[in-house]
């Protein structure tokens, strides 16, 4: 669960999604939708590189 709110140009941390890819990435794009019970973001990351695998 992330626990705030993200917003476009922000840089985030992803993790858990694999070494090839677990990296900062920049939020392009955020959509929110808040409803009384709950908040969603619809989410677009973008990086400009994969980082190097450990030993490379």
């Amino acid at each position: 669960m992330l626990g705030r709110v993200l917003q476009p140009h922000e840089l985030v941390w992803v993790d858990g999604a694999g070494c090839k890819v677990n990296s900062a990435y920049q939020v392009s794009d955020v959509t929110h939708v808040i409803n009384p019970a709950e908040h969603w973001m619809d989410v677009s990351l973008r990086t400009n590189a994969l980082p190097k695998e450990p030993g490379q």
